[in-house]
């Protein structure tokens, strides 16, 4: 069975390390369990339950009901998104139990954009998203795999303070319902002596349910790491899958909560300038985002299926007339696009 801890609070909790490694055996075993002070503070009690897979268990087997009920992203049957999948179960070698730590002056904003296809822009967003999702009865899966940008990319020159971030996430396109989880790649320039301080970390967030930003304080990412993110939803529960490959460190969680926190519209591929105390902030100059193995999976056509496979619709940061981000369309591949940094934007008020 899948070990599941409540996670009460962060407060004084150690974070585990448990090393699985899948081969071509039938079972991964456990190899160790280290243990280290954790370093977040935070009072808020989530009661996030954590999925730790238990020795024996072996996701490239495992039939996709079970990789559900112990915390993994289903299986693809696509010949491109099973490869990403295999890949990033290789790479989930090291499990963590997640501190977090709300950060109440960052918040996701949703968007508001109609649902027709082509293009469309938005003050806070660039990417993709795919609409019409109660044709399918909701979206239920979201997934994709990225590279964290260069924070330093735009170098000394530019804002003292940029930030972005890079998400995949069910819902928020004209609703105020939105489930989803990604990493943050922000930067400070020290005034005068022009010195860079990149800050990079994964988060999640549910709209409404929790006002701010949850952040993954004990999950060390760094820029050119590659991630794989899931986003899925069921029975009133998101569950969340991140895996940093690079590092091979990975976490599974879900939080149950209510249908008021779901809205399967839409399923998207963002990325974001993160509102900073009620502002739209200067957009970090990331360069360039690739999603690859972009796909969503629906409560009538659960797949994954890739992005091309849904209708979908391109979106384009901009405010003012001033385009901060956009990703090309047409999409590069059936599941895969980029998106381009463009300008750094104003600081805008949000609403």
């Amino acid at each position: 069975m899948m070990k599941k801890i409540l996670l009460m609070t962060a407060i004084g909790m150690t974070t585990l390390l448990c090393e699985t490694t899948y081969g071509n055996t039938a079972s991964a075993s456990t190899l160790s369990a280290n243990t280290s002070s954790a370093t977040t503070e935070t009072a808020q009690q989530l009661g996030v339950a954590v999925h730790i897979p238990s020795s024996g268990f072996n996701p490239l087997t495992a039939t996709n009901g079970e990789l559900k009920a112990h915390g993994f992203p289903t299986k693809p049957t696509n010949p491109s998104l099973l490869s990403a999948w295999k890949t990033a179960m290789e790479h989930s070698k090291r499990f963590i139990i997640p501190t977090f730590k709300s950060v109440i002056s960052t918040h996701h904003y949703t968007t508001n954009q109609s649902t027709a296809s082509g293009s469309a822009s938005s003050h806070n967003w660039s990417g993709y998203y795919a609409y019409n999702g109660y044709n399918y009865n909701g979206y239920t899966d979201v997934r994709a795999t990225w590279t964290v940008p260069n924070a330093t990319t735009g170098g000394p020159g530019g804002p003292n303070y940029q930030y972005s971030c890079t998400w995949v996430g069910i819902g928020g396109n004209g609703n105020p319902d939105l489930i989803q989880m990604g990493t943050e790649a922000d930067l400070t320039i020290t005034l005068r002596t022009y010195v860079m301080f990149p800050n990079y970390y994964p988060w999640f967030e549910i709209l409404p349910k929790y006002p701010y930003q949850q952040d993954l304080t004990n999950m060390v990412i760094s820029a050119g790491d590659k991630m794989y993110a899931d986003v899925s939803y069921s029975n009133s529960t998101a569950y969340f899958y991140l895996v940093d490959e690079t590092t091979n460190v990975a976490v599974s969680f879900s939080d149950s909560g209510d249908s008021s926190d779901y809205n399967g519209s839409t399923a998207e591929w963002i990325v974001e300038r993160t509102e900073e105390n009620n502002s739209y902030p200067h957009l970090t100059d990331f360069g360039s985002e690739v999603f690859t193995s972009a796909a969503a999976g629906s409560v009538t056509e659960p797949g994954p299926f890739a992005i091309g496979d849904w209708p979908n619709n391109e979106l384009t940061m901009s405010e003012d007339g001033l385009t901060m981000a956009s990703a090309n369309n047409p999409l590069t591949t059936v599941n895969s696009f980029t998106d381009y940094w463009k300008n750094y934007g104003n600081i805008d008020p949000v609403g």
